[in-house]
């Protein structure tokens, strides 16, 4: 080595990504089942799912392009592109997005992408 270039020491090279499990947390408890209900027969309330709004936006997104995104975003007063995989879908942000394709897209697709809603079933 010269003087004019310094000797970098190298890292050795990084594990591989081992997947583990997520922390429980309190978001997940809120979403879970209660242990007091018997079967989904039972309960009342609706099931809240994960990435329900983020599986319609992709959709959306791959046939229809970015400035439809934009106007859905403008009907609904909801950033969607902040919605990922497992993000839980709030009820009343399913509702407006629902409402607001409705009107957008025609009812030959409207079916298909309802379906990832988990309120609008």
């Amino acid at each position: 080595m010269s003087a004019f270039m310094p000797r970098f020491e190298t890292s050795p090279p990084p594990a591989p990504f081992e997947r583990t499990p997520p922390p429980q947390s309190a978001i997940n408890a809120v979403y879970a089942p209660s242990p007091s209900s018997a079967g989904p027969a039972s309960s009342a309330a609706p099931r809240r799912s994960l990435g329900g709004i983020a599986a319609v936006v992709r959709q959306l997104d791959r046939k229809h392009g970015a400035f439809f995104i934009s106007r859905l975003i403008l009907m609904t007063g909801i950033n969607l592109r902040t919605y990922d995989a497992a993000t839980p879908d709030d009820p009343h942000a399913v509702t407006k997005v629902a409402r607001a394709l409705r009107s957008l897209v025609p009812a030959t697709e409207l079916d298909g992408l309802l379906q990832f809603l988990p309120i609008q079933r």
